[in-house]
């Protein structure tokens, strides 16, 4: 597939050519956006640092024969795991579309053993030029 050279590197001119028509730019914004919101999540409070660090102590008690931990907010286990669980597998499906969107951008990748095939153009360049006297 030939490559194309653009202002951000070479690409493959194919993937280039069909994302330029259908690639929904917002959709980094979106990302932006999850991201934000997982990172008040996980990071603000410590609330899911606490929770995993609790879920250690518990482990590590019932399976290990350490010490009990001094200050455990749960009572059970598996509620404490089934939580923090689903709050994760939560992260995961706002994940998914976020890797789709970033591998539709790695399809740019060129082939290294391709041959440059033009200049980057604007969309409307060529119009622009055509219509030139």
């Amino acid at each position: 597939m030939p490559i194309q050279q653009t202002p951000y590197g070479t690409v493959d001119a194919k993937a280039f050519k069909r994302l330029r028509g259908s690639f929904e730019t917002m959709k980094v914004l979106y990302a932006l956006d999850a991201i934000d919101e997982m990172r008040g999540d996980i990071c603000e409070p410590d609330q899911m640092r606490d929770d995993l660090l609790q879920l250690h102590q518990m482990v590590h008690h019932l399976f290990n024969g350490s010490p009990p931990g001094c200050r455990i907010a749960h009572e059970s286990v598996w509620e404490l795991a089934d939580e923090l669980s689903m709050t994760l597998s939560g992260y995961i499906e706002a994940l998914k579309p976020i890797v789709g969107m970033l591998n539709q951008l790695v399809d740019l990748a060129p082939d290294p053993d391709e041959e440059l095939e033009g200049a980057y153009e604007q969309e409307g360049e060529e119009e622009e030029k055509d219509n030139e006297p």
